[in-house]
């Protein structure tokens, strides 16, 4: 049985290993420095590209989005209501009434927080990357280096 393949869907295969390879060994690097292990415990990849192929891919995919956050236009019950529900059948002492207004001031705090990162998110427009594009940003960052 005589396979025949294509130069274009030969490269497309060795890339998507290539990728796949990398992708699977970093996934053991960052889960191996999750885990609180020390420095000498930390997963080393053994493979010749992994090396080459994280010098370029790293910034990538260690990339994050950062949010700009307008806590002041929401619109969240008053906190003397708040606190008017909590205590109405309170009898704690007064220092576990003011540990519990902080924590509800916090989770507050972290609930508007929470709401805008979503609003922000739902407001940005998707884009889609594939990993054509992608290897294609890659080699054009490699090339204008050199």
């Amino acid at each position: 049985m005589k396979m025949i393949y294509s130069i274009e869907e030969l490269k497309k295969k060795e890339k998507r290993s290539l990728m796949s390879t990398y992708r699977l060994y970093r996934k053991k690097i960052l889960d191996s420095t999750r885990s609180g292990s020390s420095v000498d415990d930390i997963f080393k990849p053994n493979w010749f590209a992994y090396d080459l192929m994280d010098s370029f891919l790293a910034p990538i995919y260690d990339k994050t989005d950062t949010y700009t956050i307008n806590t002041e236009s929401m619109k969240f019950p008053d906190e003397d209501s708040t606190q008017n529900n909590l205590s109405a059948g309170d009898t704690s002492t007064p220092s576990v009434k003011k540990r519990r207004e902080s924590e509800i001031s916090e989770v507050r705090a972290q609930m508007k927080t929470a709401v805008n990162v979503l609003k922000n998110i739902s407001d940005r427009p998707r884009v889609e990357v594939d990993e054509v594009d992608l290897y294609c940003q890659l080699l054009a960052k490699k090339t204008k280096k050199i």
